[in-house]
């Protein structure tokens, strides 16, 4: 589930995670070539993924806010700072539990 009626006069529900950052299989085999980030050079090599891995939609034709980090994962395209954003605090809490 996305949330779309954001409230942020509530802290608890503003930050709370609905469902858009739950772990796939997609998210899971994109975290699993994601180097341990220790200094500048694993932030290059990060981005140096990304770009490899990712695409921009030139074509506009997906609408911000509305997928999941699995469904950006799965399709491999963004469509700007707010996928790439959902994808990364998805893939950081991932690799932060371990758990693959």
């Amino acid at each position: 589930m996305i949330v779309t009626n954001i409230v942020r006069k509530n802290i608890d529900i503003y930050l709370a995670n609905s469902g858009q950052n739950e772990v796939g299989s997609a998210l899971k085999k994109f975290a699993s070539i994601i180097p341990e980030i220790k200094d500048i050079e694993d932030i290059e090599k990060l981005y140096s993924i990304f770009k490899n891995e990712f695409h921009r939609d030139k074509n506009n034709v997906i609408k911000k806010f509305t997928r999941t980090s699995e469904q950006i994962a799965e399709s491999k395209i963004f469509s700007g700072c707010s996928d790439v954003g959902t994808l990364v605090d998805s893939v950081k809490s991932f690799m932060e539990t371990k758990s693959y």
